[in-house]
C-alpha cells in the first residue's frame, strides 16, 4: 500500500503529464499532490481522523495544519492553509464547474502553489 508521501508524489507526477492538454486533471491533481503531501506530515505527527478515516476532511484541513504541525513556523502553516484553501477552490471549480474557465495557465498556477506547499514540507520535516 502506497503512503500519503508516495501518493503526492504519483498526483504531482499526473499534474506535470496533464497540465497541457488536460488542465482541469492538471489542477485536480495539483491539490491532491498538496493534499497528500500535508496527510503525509499529519500522520507522522500522529494526528487522528474521524471516524476511523485514514485522512483529514477536506475542509478541515486547515485546522489539522494548526492542530498538529506546530513544528512549522507559524508563517509557513498561515502560507499552508492559504495555498491548500486557494487549490481546494480551483480544484472544485476545475472539477465541478464547467463554465469556469480552466487552462494551462490555471494548471501552472495550481502546480506553482502544490510545489510550493511540498517544498516548505519537505524542507522542514528534513529539518524537525
Amino acid at each position: 500500500m502506497p503512503s500519503w508521501g508516495e501518493l503526492s508524489a504519483e498526483c504531482r507526477d499526473a499534474a506535470l503529464l496533464l497540465r497541457g492538454s488536460h488542465p482541469r486533471s492538471s489542477v485536480s491533481r495539483s491539490y491532491y499532490a498538496a493534499y497528500c503531501a500535508i496527510t503525509d506530515r499529519l500522520v507522522a505527527a500522529k494526528a487522528t481522523f474521524p471516524r476511523g478515516w485514514n485522512n483529514p476532511p477536506h475542509l478541515r484541513l486547515p485546522q489539522y495544519i494548526d492542530g498538529h504541525l506546530s513544528d512549522l513556523p507559524v508563517y509557513v502553516r498561515a502560507r499552508l492553509k492559504s495555498t491548500i484553501r486557494l487549490l481546494w477552490r480551483m480544484r472544485v471549480d476545475a472539477d465541478y464547474v464547467p463554465q469556469v474557465g480552466v487552462d494551462a495557465i490555471l494548471a501552472r498556477d495550481a502546480l506553482r502553489e502544490a510545489m510550493s506547499a511540498i517544498r516548505s514540507l519537505e524542507a522542514r520535516h528534513e529539518r524537525a
